[in-house]
């Protein structure tokens, strides 16, 4: 029982980088006003899907490991989507090296990593106190999960804003919608 979905973790954990990626793309959509696109695209990533499966499942006959096939397949076709629909819309590589700005990146990236790092470190600890301590840990991090993601709404508008009043150059606005 354990064999087959041991491959069929192995087979989808190949998909993490489209994941990855169309995800990071979807928000750079919204920063663009378009969500459009990214309902498209996982849309057709859905339907390739639920037609890959029984193909794949019953011509095939791998069984579960098909399953993974199929929907990995279909997280790349998203990705690759997204990715064409963005370098038609945007210059994704600029002229030279220092218009990346890399040094703002990497500072602005510091939080996500220690927000990262405590994480680890909160899960390492509660796994290591035991069952008990571990689920009362899941539970509050269920329950503060549900309530943070109750403000994803605003959270992704404000995104929107602000970086359309960067690219507007009107650091005013953007400020002011970030302080508020």
């Amino acid at each position: 029982m354990i064999l087959p979905a041991h491959r069929y973790l192995t087979l989808r954990a190949l998909g993490a980088p489209a994941v990855l990626l169309s995800l990071s793309m979807q928000g750079v959509f919204r920063g663009l006003k378009d969500t459009k696109t990214p309902l498209y695209a996982t849309l057709i990533g859905d339907v390739a899907n639920i037609i890959l499966d029984p193909i794949l499942i019953f011509a095939c006959k791998l069984g579960v490991s098909d399953a993974a096939i199929a929907h990995v397949l279909s997280q790349y076709l998203i990705s690759i989507i997204l990715l064409v629909k963005l370098m038609q819309q945007v210059e994704l590589l600029p002229s030279n090296l220092k218009a990346l700005q890399f040094s703002r990146f990497l500072r602005n990236g510091s939080m996500l990593v220690f927000k990262v790092l405590a994480t680890t470190g909160c899960v390492t600890l509660a796994t290591r106190l035991g069952a008990t301590p571990m689920a009362a840990f899941q539970i509050c991090l269920q329950v503060w999960l549900t309530s943070s993601l109750l403000a994803d709404g605003l959270a992704v508008a404000g995104q929107a804003i602000i970086t359309t009043s960067f690219a507007e150059k009107n650091y005013e606005k953007a400020t002011s919608t970030a302080s508020h």
